[in-house]
Formats: C-alpha cells, structure tokens, sequence
C-alpha cells in the first residue's frame, strides 16, 4: 500500500514538474511575441530560443509542440537580420567612429613624440635584446597566440548568421507543420513560404523569393475569401520579387491584383458595416467599429500601391539596376531530407547586447534600390512607416 502511495506521488511531482515547464515555455514565447510586436527584436530572439530549447529538450527537436515555437523564433532572427544590415535604417550614420578617434589621437600623440625627441637630437629607437631573449619571447608570444586562439573558438562554437538561422529555423517550423493537412496548419504552412520570400528579397535571392511566394499564394487561395488581406499581401510581395528582379510586366500584375483585392475587401467591409447598422444587434456599435478602422487601414495601403503600380511602369523595357547579382548574405539552402539533429540551432545564446554590437557594423551597410525619382520599392528597404503598413497585411 505504501509503495503504490509513493509511486503515486511520484508520478504527481513528475505531473508537477512537466507542467511547469511547459508554463515556463508559453510564458517565453509570449514574451517573444510581445518583444517582436513593440520592435524589439533582439530581445524575442533571446526568449523565444529558450523557449526552443525547453521545447525540444522536453517532447524531440522536431515534435509537433515545437512548431509555432520555431516559426517566431525564426520570424525574430529574420528581424534581427534586417536591422544588422540596415533594411530598417540606420541610427548610427553620421555618428564618429570611436575606434577611429581613437587611433588618430595616438598617431597624432606619437607623432609629437617625434618631433620633440628630433628637436632634442635624440630617437627612441628600442634596444636590441639578446638571443636569449628573444628566443622566449618567440616561445610566449606563439603560447600566447594559440591560447587566444582556443579562446575565441570556445566563445563562438556555433556563430551562424541571422539570416541563415532563420531561414533554418523556419524549415524546421514548415516541415512540422507540413505533417498535417487541416487547414490550420496548411494556412501556417503558407505563412512559413510567405517569411521564406521575405528573406529571399533580404537576401536578394529572388528566384527563390518568387517561389516561396508563389507557393503561398497557392495554399491562400486554396483556404482564404478572394477578399483576403492575406492574399492582397502575397501579391504585393510577389510584385516586389519581380520588380527586383527586373520583370517589370509581372510585377505590374501582381500589383494590380494587390490593388484590386484590397478594394474588393474594402467593398464587401462596407456591406457589413451598412448590414450591422440596419440590424442593430447588442453589439453592433464595437463591431462596426473594429470595420470601419479596417477599412480605414485598407485604405492607406491604396496610394502606396499605387506608387509602386506606376514604378513598375516606368521600369517596363529599361534597366533599373533591380536585376543585379546577389551582394548580400547568402542563405545556404539544403535538400529535403530528414532532419536528424537540430540541436545546434537552439541552443545557441545570444544576448541582446551581443546582437547590438554585431551588427553595429552591418548596419552601416544599406541597399540603395530605386526607380528613377520614385520612391524605394522594395518593402525591405522603405521606412519603417511603409514596414508597418505591410505587416498589418498579414493579418485578416
């Protein structure tokens, strides 16, 4: 009687224990999702890959619950990456370089040296040392350098780009999500192909991008209203693709549909709006409401379409500079297969510190795309306003 008591409490505080975890793991990624919501991407990054790590350490790398978990940890580094190479602007142009300053005040110190020790008729040339000396000296300075050496190599075991990161951790999340065929998951499976386009065109790797796009749209359409916000999205990054890849016509399409889908939802809003106020239903007032500020949001997507409609135009036939090779990081991309261990993918730390500092570098490094005197047409490369704008569209 004892024993089955005992093993009873066991199997409780074990219970115990597998909930809490879990309820460590949620509140991470709730916490991921917040941080990324308000633009604080370094931050998502840092939370939602120990929520990967519980994740994976508790039910497989490659489990069901892991799924969501790896599509906004994904979705974070890709936004990391966009500020490391300064897609979203960078803060720091016209700030001095330090290290520069830096350098200039010794050589200038140095130099004065110079000049005073000749104007006294003496140099600081330094003494010889014997043999003997600098035979040690050898010895410790190559000790000294392949002890460094393992040092650095020991702090960065797995320093993978963001980019690359991403591109990994969102595989992972569509291969999940791709075991089931509901429409829930189909539907994440398109989101996944949609953030894939997304970092093809951080990228530029366009061909890729159209594909990722592409297949989508497909899925999209398959599950969504012709009206969807969702499907007006793809089409205005298909546009994007296109455009910089230098296919004008297919881009002028794409942009054409974006437009006409966002207006075939404005008009549909609109019969809702009318039919909630001829019936007048409990809560009629917040419904209509929460329509007509859609349908206020619909409309300010209307003239930057419209912008890039009249880009793609004016680049039909002409060479905008949009068809140039990659200069950008490049994603390696692996065949399908299983996946065997992933553990690296999730169990690297990174800091928001460490990010920030890191990328200091990179972001002073901007794409400068256009067409002739309009505005920049690549959602990767507009303001931040323009960014706003566009991932208010993923959402119906």
């Amino acid at each position: 009687m004892l024993s089955e008591t005992g093993a009873a409490s066991t199997s409780s505080a074990e219970q115990s224990r597998n909930d809490d975890v879990d309820i460590k793991a949620l509140k991470l990624v709730g916490e991921g999702k917040r941080h990324l919501l308000v633009g604080d991407a370094p931050t998502a990054v840092v939370s939602l890959q120990e929520a990967c790590e519980i994740l994976s350490t508790k039910y497989g790398e490659i489990s069901d619950q892991c799924g969501d978990c790896y599509y906004n940890y994904g979705n974070a580094l890709l936004e990391v990456g966009r500020m490391e190479t300064g897609v979203l602007g960078n803060a720091l142009d016209g700030v001095p370089d330090d290290s520069a300053t830096e350098e200039s005040g010794d050589e200038k110190e140095s130099k004065d040296k110079e000049e005073d020790n000749a104007c006294a008729g003496t140099t600081d040339a330094p003494e010889a040392p014997d043999e003997e000396e600098a035979e040690s000296g050898e010895s410790e300075d190559e000790g000294t350098g392949n002890e460094t050496g393992e040092e650095t190599k020991e702090e960065h075991p797995d320093d993978i780009p963001n980019f690359q990161l991403a591109w990994e951790m969102l595989e992972l999340s569509r291969v999940i999500f791709g075991r089931k065929t509901d429409k829930e998951n189909r539907l994440k499976v398109a989101q996944v192909h949609f953030k894939l386009g997304e970092l093809g065109l951080e990228t530029e790797q366009y061909a890729q991008s159209l594909e990722d796009f592409n297949k989508c749209l497909e899925i999209q359409k398959e599950h969504l209203e012709p009206s969807s916000r969702l499907i007006a999205g793809s089409h205005h990054n298909l546009g994007l693709a296109f455009m910089f890849d230098n296919k004008m016509e297919k881009a002028l399409e794409h942009f054409t549909e974006a437009k006409k889908t966002i207006e075939h939802r404005i008009t549909k809003l609109e019969k809702d709006v009318t039919e909630h106020e001829t019936k007048k239903d409990d809560d009629y007032e917040e419904v209509v409401k929460k329509l007509k500020q859609e349908i206020t949001e619909l409309k300010e997507f209307i003239p930057d379409i419209l912008a890039k409609i009249e880009d793609a135009k004016e680049g039909k036939g002409t060479s905008t500079g949009f068809g140039e090779p990659p200069t950008t990081i490049q994603v390696k991309r692996k065949t399908d297969g299983p996946v065997s261990d992933v553990s690296h993918l999730v169990k690297r730390k990174r800091t928001p510190e460490a990010d920030g500092k890191e990328g200091e570098a990179d972001t002073k490094k901007t794409k400068q795309n256009g067409a002739g005197d309009a505005s920049q047409v690549n959602g990767s490369a507009e303001t931040k306003e323009d960014t706003k704008k566009e991932a208010a569209m993923e959402t119906s």
